[in-house]
């Protein structure tokens, strides 16, 4: 819901969960970022450009973002109670900008044990 934010790619193991995202509108990155420091998340832009032509670096399509988890309960639990913290981040934030109803917020914030809107 996050405007021209979508998954490229997720992949799972057992130690790692990690979520590469094609972010084309750069007002999005904000709320992500904010959304991965919250959970602990580390949130890493590379890049996919060929080497030639050089213009092609600055195409936003071979810019990659990625968020990870690993599982290390010292820090923030599991590797999915780290991604639910982010997902709670930026349910939160869509609601409080109104992108998403106060029942569908409250429905994923239940499933993620993230506290609920009121308004």
């Amino acid at each position: 819901m996050l405007p021209g934010v979508n998954v490229v790619t997720t992949a799972i193991d057992e130690i790692n969960i990690s979520i590469e995202l094609s972010i084309m509108q750069i007002e999005s990155i904000g709320p992500i970022l904010y959304a991965a420091n919250g959970a602990n998340l580390p949130f890493n832009i590379y890049s996919k450009a060929p080497r030639e032509p050089v213009n092609e670096r600055a195409n936003p399509v071979n810019i990659c973002y990625e968020i990870s988890a690993k599982n290390n309960i010292s820090i923030n639990g599991t590797a999915l109670d780290a991604l639910k913290l982010f997902g709670t981040f930026i349910v939160w934030y869509l609601h409080g900008i109104g992108k998403m109803p106060k029942t569908e917020s409250n429905r994923l914030l239940s499933m993620w044990d993230g506290a609920q809107v009121n308004t």
